[in-house]
């Protein structure tokens, strides 16, 4: 089973632990798995990230005790592991301190943010759900005077159902959100800087076809 672990390590290990802080005091007591400059990776904090990877608790389950998953979960611990390594030797630079830094670390992290309210608000779908939207799916692909597409197993398909349901969520979520975050922080601009609708905006040119070179007489 792939869980995308290196991107997770990426995302939750740069972003969240230099959004929240690597240096707190935690009053976890959990079992240390690894120690970087005396910093600690307990098995708590471990399983919040395997989780966010794995999607659930069954495969969360799986990844953390299966015996089969032991390689690809050590090596996600030392993804994080490397994480926290490269964070200590930046800041020992001074370069959690640099605006260009400061603002990258931002974005990222208003990124992770959003797809954690995303996920949140959107919920899991039900099967009934789920098999509305394979049926949906099957009568638009028959072809007008053809039988129709035979039904394929919900169960065979149903994390590709999962997968749609999400995206169909997901713009509606994202527009959501937004407007409920700027109603939270107004948002002002300075004259001359205030974006255009995107109905106003100018819409780059479309390209047109070079006319056809005149053969040689």
């Amino acid at each position: 089973m792939n869980i995308r672990m290196a991107h997770m390590a990426g995302m939750a290990g740069l972003a969240v632990l230099l959004a929240l802080g690597c240096g707190k005091v935690s009053k976890d007591t959990s079992q240390v798995l690894a120690s970087v400059g005396g910093e600690k990776i307990t098995l708590n904090q471990f399983t919040t990230l395997v989780r966010a990877a794995a999607g659930d608790d069954a495969k969360t389950k799986e990844v953390l005790t299966g015996e089969a998953m032991r390689e690809q979960r050590n090596r996600f611990l030392e993804s994080l592991a490397q994480d926290k390594a490269v964070i200590a030797l930046a800041k020992s630079q001074g370069l959690d301190q640099d605006p260009k830094v400061k603002a990258q670390l931002e974005q990222v992290t208003a990124r992770v943010f959003m797809q954690s309210l995303i996920e949140k608000r959107a919920g899991e779908p039900s099967d009934a759900e789920l098999k509305a939207m394979l049926e949906k799916l099957m009568k638009s692909q028959a072809e007008p005077g053809k039988p129709a597409p035979q039904m394929p197993p919900f169960e065979a398909v149903k994390p590709q159902l999962v997968n749609l349901w999400r995206q169909d969520k997901m713009q509606t979520l994202v527009d959501t959100l937004l407007k409920e975050a700027q109603q939270k922080s107004p948002v002002t601009y300075a004259e001359g800087y205030k974006p255009l609708p995107v109905s106003q905006a100018p819409q780059a040119p479309v390209p047109q076809p070079a006319p056809p070179a005149e053969k040689a007489k």
